[in-house]
């Protein structure tokens, strides 16, 4: 007898979750081709060096701009990223050259595949003004910001910031300049938004002349350095150069921003290190506290179905919401009343254990409606695992109440705490 064994071996894809690189093709002395004046477009296709696992988000800086000043007409360029996608393994950036020629950029590109990080792009806002924009992890209360390109008629002065408005909006905000805001046709930039471990990094350094950061700060493994201009005071008499010259000696690293002779812009950067791989873990809420009772109420007025009170912030929600609890809150004490049906039952489920079995994860209880009560009310609290903002999804409807927590690591997790059905008997 002839026997056939079929060996069936899995194969898993490899997937990244960081990847970095430099594109210098925009360079007329790399490339003869490359004439950047007058309205010209450009375009490149970036390759990633593997799959990620869910579709990265990018961001750049620039360790080398030169070019000219306005004599005639628009100074300046403008710089976009479309097409992260996660089958093509790409992104493609977007060139337009204003009026006077561009000669040398030197972009360096980042991709994250870690919703840890929180990235906010605004390619070639026209004209600059202060804007607000909604970020999805509440616990990203760190940032930096990168200037992606500018262009101008004249003298400029331009300095961003950042302002957070708990939960989740966070604000660019670029003091007015008279006689040089005006100068400023367009501007992109991106936010660059972290949870507390992301980013080591310097304040804000206004660097007037040729900077040299003269230490050699230890090298890091686990981080990549790099530097985001976020302001400029440019007069428009010469050319704008900025050279970013990095030097490691296999120990430490410092670098220098200068220019090549025509003169130097002054500006506004960081040193920002950052991490590659993340560490910190953020966990649910646990249920360690219920306690249950019942009423019979005569009123003649409506009840809502279902009311949760966040008893510690005096927040009552009746119908769909969001709340988010402050790092500093460890226990989190929850009133909730329900609206006790004749010939319905209340079914309960409050999360306790995050490792635990599936079917074991939850304190489960059911309790009959009937001509002496209806209301019920449940009193539990909540102790947090991780010191972090507690961020909460509720959602009501006439036969249930749910309570959500979201969760950010590499993607966003959700987990239910509290799940309240109203059900026939």
């Amino acid at each position: 007898m002839l026997i056939i064994t079929f060996l069936i071996f899995s194969i898993g894809l490899a997937t990244i979750k960081y990847d970095s690189n430099y594109y210098n093709q925009w360079n007329y002395n790399v490339q003869s081709e490359f004439v950047c004046w007058g309205g010209a477009r450009f375009d490149a296709t970036i390759t990633f060096a593997d799959t990620f696992a869910n579709i990265p988000q990018v961001f750049i800086t620039h360790e080398l701009i030169d070019m000219d000043y306005r004599q005639f007409i628009t100074s300046g360029f403008n710089l976009s990223i479309t097409d992260i996608t996660l089958t093509s393994k790409y992104f493609v950036m977007h060139l337009y050259c204003e009026y006077e020629r561009g000669y040398r950029f030197k972009i360096r590109w980042f991709a994250v595949d870690d919703q840890r990080i929180q990235v906010i792009s605004q390619f070639n806002l026209i004209p600059l003004k202060n804007l607000s924009y909604y970020y999805a992890n509440v616990n990203c209360d760190t940032y930096f910001i990168t200037i992606t390109s500018f262009s101008q008629i004249g003298p400029t002065d331009v300095q961003l910031s950042v302002i957070f408005t708990p939960p989740n909006i966070v604000s660019i905000l670029s003091p007015y300049s008279p006689g040089k805001s005006e100068n400023l046709i367009s501007l992109g930039f991106q936010i660059i938004l972290g949870i507390d471990e992301a980013f080591i990094q310097s304040n804000t350094i206004l660097a007037l002349s040729n900077y040299d950061s003269n230490i050699y700060d230890p090298n890091q493994a686990d981080r990549v350095e790099f530097y985001p201009f976020s302001g400029m005071a440019y007069v428009n008499d010469h050319l704008l150069q900025w050279v970013v010259v990095i030097d490691n000696n296999g120990v430490g690293t410092k670098y220098q921003i200068k220019d090549w002779g025509a003169g130097y812009t002054t500006n506004y950067h960081r040193k920002v290190r950052m991490l590659k791989s993340f560490t910190k873990v953020f966990s649910p809420i646990l249920c360690n506290f219920i306690r249950f009772s019942s009423k019979l109420e005569y009123r003649g007025l409506p009840r809502p179905m279902f009311s949760v009170e966040f008893t510690g912030d005096q927040v009552i929600f009746t119908g769909n919401g969001y709340h988010t609890i402050k790092k500093s809150i460890s226990n989190i004490e929850l009133k909730i009343n329900c609206n006790c049906i004749t010939g319905k039952k209340i079914k309960s489920k409050l999360f306790k254990c995050q490792n635990c079995p599936v079917n074991q994860n939850n304190y489960q209880f059911e309790h009959s409606c009937y001509g002496a009560i209806n209301l019920l009310f449940i009193n539990a609290r909540f102790i947090t695992q991780t010191t972090a903002i507690q961020e909460l999804q509720i959602d009501i409807t006439a036969t249930s109440c749910k309570i959500t927590q979201l969760i950010y690591h590499q993607q966003k997790q959700t987990y239910v705490i509290v799940d309240i059905q109203i059900i026939d008997s």
